[in-house]
């Protein structure tokens, strides 16, 4: 194989490791959010036959509208990525095809003069016309050699063409797959479509309970208030200690190895952003963080120091990340709370039960601190960050589903 054609097949390698690289990432990111509507549309058939959950309805549905819309997405830059692949699988072939018409026509002219010495009476000739004996050596020497390049170029020739069927069988497939891409896409708009008319119709169907809907956002927003306050109250009071903790043992070794091994949980910490679990290991996004309009009340305020999740009822809550449990704090008709800290950083679980840890445990990556509420339907619970006294938003910090 000459160099022409070792490097086509060198760069054709990385570009389709590539590409194979990110497409991959891209089905995994597609098979975890079509997992989320999945579980989404269970939690919704558990909660029809109650008429006062149509707001978590709502909400549910919003969240599948969401996930659908990601997946076309993901779909389109899939599409925008084959695309290219097949722009360079072209490209390829182009110039493939070029080189070896050259190196056929190169061919031709060997086999053409090689055929003037074909013949085993010329080449006794040719060598016995030799002035001495080490001249009618080289003579056979030179012979051979032009047997040899002769195989090794046709052999060349056959690798090529190997080359370029390979290519074109690969272009091939990467244009069954942009088909099969585009069926996807349409598939998902369609879904889309009809979730939306379901939404739409489910809204209609409310505009008669809108004051009791109201009613229920004023009520959840009370509860939230007062997670709110003892959260905040909590880590303001961690907080001071550790300023006071900090401006007393200054000098000394206690102090020292305290900082380091602060300061180590939160590097870890941060280092893992986007990458952290999921306080369950199945969960449906009500609210997300922040203050923004009410999904489809437009003229509700919705705020929220993190995010809001429902999943069915008894299910286990894990730590996200390895820390120290600084408070437990039962909430007057709304469950507990419990706050670990890791390093500079706070998680807060919220409406959870059967808490499994106290203040001063030390807890793992993944252990099980609480339950969610024993229910058939869905259960909610409030999940927060924060750095120091910063509210972040949980969504950048946990693993993308």
């Amino acid at each position: 194989m000459n160099k022409t054609f070792l490097s086509f097949f060198i760069i054709l390698f990385f570009f389709n490791f590539s590409f194979g690289q990110n497409r991959k990432y891209y089905d995994n990111l597609k098979k975890n959010k079509k997992s989320t509507i999945s579980y989404s549309k269970k939690l919704l058939t558990s909660l029809r036959s109650e008429n006062k959950s149509q707001l978590d309805r709502l909400l549910i549905i919003s969240e599948q509208i969401r996930k659908q819309r990601e997946i076309v997405h993901i779909i389109n830059r899939e599409i925008r990525l084959i695309n290219e692949e097949i722009q360079l699988d072209e490209k390829r072939i182009t110039d493939l095809n070029e080189s070896l018409e050259e190196q056929k026509k190169e061919y031709a002219q060997l086999i053409y003069f090689a055929s003037l010495n074909m013949n085993v009476q010329r080449r006794m000739i040719y060598i016995l016309s030799a002035e001495s004996f080490n001249s009618a050596y080289k003579r056979i020497i030179y012979l051979k050699q032009l047997s040899d390049f002769r195989k090794k170029r046709s052999e060349g020739i056959q690798s090529s063409i190997r080359i370029v069927d390979s290519t074109l069988n690969n272009l091939k497939n990467l244009k069954l797959d942009k088909e099969n891409l585009a069926g996807e896409k349409s598939s998902e708009l369609d879904s889309l479509r009809i979730v939306k008319s379901r939404l739409d119709k489910l809204i209609n169907s409310n505009n008669s309970q809108i004051s009791e809907i109201n009613n229920q956002i004023r009520i959840n927003e009370q509860k939230r208030n007062v997670i709110k306050k003892k959260v905040t109250n909590e880590i303001e009071k961690q907080e001071k200690k550790v300023e006071t903790t900090v401006i007393k043992n200054k000098e000394t070794t206690v102090s020292r190895k305290s900082n380091k091994l602060e300061g180590n949980i939160t590097k870890k910490f941060r280092g893992k952003k986007r990458w952290h679990i999921w306080p369950l290991d199945k969960c449906v996004v009500l609210h997300r963080f922040g203050d923004y309009h009410h999904p489809k009340l437009q003229n509700v305020v919705v705020k929220n120091d993190g995010i809001e999740i429902g999943a069915s009822g008894g299910k286990n809550v894990h730590s996200i990340f390895e820390g120290k449990v600084t408070n437990v704090i039962p909430i007057p008709g709304d469950g507990t709370s419990v706050i670990i800290k890791h390093g500079d950083f706070y998680s807060v679980y919220s409406k959870v039960e059967n808490v499994s840890v106290k203040s001063g445990d030390v807890v793992s990556k993944g252990q099980v601190i609480a339950t969610l509420a024993k229910s058939g339907k869905m259960t909610k619970m409030i999940f927060q960050l924060w750095y120091k006294k910063v509210k972040l938003n949980p969504e950048l910090w946990l693993k993308k589903r």
